[in-house]
């Protein structure tokens, strides 16, 4: 008789086990269906755009242009504050400036930002900019 309580707990113990695994495998199926819902990916920034915020992540701006539009070279970091060290990239823009922001930009050390430390400025008119920056 003693051996059969113990087959019977032995049996209940595995059905327990075999329960609690289940359960188990279900919430991680769960979790796997619902991830994408509750922690989406972050959104990738543009590479071309018209918007001064963005460029000011990449560029200083003694001034705010009335009109911008920039683009990045491939290789060009989301974060430019933490850029690899070894990648050379570059960003291109366009800057309008209003005639009494105009006389603000002195030079192109004006818009150097790390990592970026070479580039060309190109003085289309009084007002209108053409900026050419690169890494190392």
């Amino acid at each position: 008789m003693q051996s059969q309580t113990r087959t019977d707990r032995f049996r209940h113990a595995q059905r327990r086990r075999a329960l609690v695994a289940g359960l188990i495998l279900m919430l991680v199926g769960i979790g796997f269906l619902l991830w994408p819902r509750l922690f989406p990916p972050a959104p990738a920034l543009p590479r071309e755009g018209n918007d001064e915020a963005t460029l000011a992540r990449y560029i200083a701006l003694p001034a705010i242009p009335t009109s911008v539009h920039w683009r990045l070279s491939a290789g060009a970091p989301v974060d430019p504050a933490n850029a690899p060290a070894g990648g050379t990239w570059s960003i291109e823009a366009t800057l309008a400036f209003s005639a009494a922001d105009a006389p603000k930009v002195t030079g192109i050390v004006d818009f150097y930002k790390p990592p970026l430390t070479a580039g060309k400025l190109v003085r289309i008119d009084d007002t209108h900019i053409q900026l050419t920056l690169h890494s190392r």
